[in-house]
């Protein structure tokens, strides 16, 4: 919401549609750059898991607001009939996670019954996971749903219908995830950074400071109220949204469009969001993290402190999960 009100209000030529659009683009935080912050130690295990958390959940929550805006801008600049595409919006959305549950439900099965019987081994069920991700996604289009809703409910699916195939993925997963955000990351660098480089105005720039600071800031401000957390962790979990690949992949959706009008305006925007996230974010990681662990650090007088509360620890990747016992070695 801060974001459409910031973009109305540096971009007039943006409806209101326009505007929210944007705003959904650039709310979504990658953990990715984060990294540092989400595996260091010497930050307390409920910040560091609120951080990761958030930043598996927003992107598919963000989905659903994306195709509606989306919607709206077709509606509003084409005079297009508006229970069409409000048709559209609600296909893309009920469809997109039925088909998802569905593959993963019907995958894990299979893969289930593939490995008692011991017809694959651990590099095919590795593979697997990635065929079961395309599959969600191809049917999800094929039948007028949403492809990205489709396979986020899939994998929602699969690690609540086969744990057991999941543990065997997660190694994979890790390392071919981070190979796939770093070529995502070489791409924006290439390719996009020139533009813009060359095409960023005063306001462009503007917008995207202000969303990588006060537009999220104030949100988690007001959302954290009543925990009774320290001020240093509001900002720290506040700075600590870093806009990556969702934001990405979710510009070049719009890109792909050319009938939307200020299409290509909002790709920019967004990317320029990107761009000086990568740097401000990936720079800060390790000295913020630092900062912020000496900060709370117990002292004498201090009795408690709710970021360092006893909580259930999740591994983040599966290095830790086999450290702490959660996955057994080999």
């Amino acid at each position: 919401a801060l974001g459409t009100l910031a973009a109305i209000g540096l971009f007039p030529k943006f409806s209101i549609w326009h505007a929210a659009l944007l705003g959904a683009i650039v709310a979504p935080t990658d953990a990715s750059l984060a990294h540092p912050v989400v595996t260091n130690k010497v930050v307390p295990v409920r910040i560091r898991q609120t951080i990761s958390v958030e930043s598996g959940l927003n992107d598919g929550l963000c989905v659903p607001l994306i195709l509606l805006f989306l919607c709206g801008t077709r509606i509003t600049g084409h005079n297009a009939d508006p229970s069409y595409w409000f048709q559209f919006a609600v296909l893309q959305v009920t469809l997109g996670p039925a088909v998802g549950v569905l593959v993963g439900y019907l995958g894990s099965r299979l893969l289930n019954i593939s490995i008692e019987r011991k017809w694959t081994d651990s590099t095919f069920v590795n593979l697997a996971s990635l065929g079961l991700a395309g599959a969600a996604y191809g049917v999800a289009e094929l039948v007028g749903g949403n492809g990205f809703i489709a396979t986020f409910s899939c994998g929602l699916a699969m690690s609540h219908f086969a744990p057991s195939v999941c543990k065997k993925i997660y190694e994979f997963g890790e390392a071919e995830g981070q190979l796939l955000t770093l070529m995502t990351f070489l791409v924006v660098g290439a390719l996009i950074a020139p533009l813009v480089i060359a095409e960023a105005t005063i306001p462009v720039v503007l917008f995207a400071v202000l969303s990588l600071s006060l537009l999220r800031m104030i949100p988690v401000v007001i959302s954290l109220l009543g925990t009774g957390l320290h001020v240093s962790t509001l900002l720290f979990v506040g700075w600590f949204g870093p806009r990556g690949t969702a934001s990405v992949v979710f510009a070049l959706i719009l890109l792909q469009d050319s009938s939307i009008p200020h299409g290509q305006d909002i790709f920019l925007i967004a990317m320029t969001t990107v761009l000086i996230s990568l740097f401000a974010h990936g720079l800060s990681a390790v000295p913020a993290a630092h900062w912020y662990g000496n900060r709370i650090q117990p002292t004498e007088s201090t009795t408690y402190i709710p970021e360092r509360a006893p909580i259930n620890e999740l591994p983040f990747c599966c290095r830790e999960a086999v450290n702490s016992g959660k996955i057994p070695k080999g």
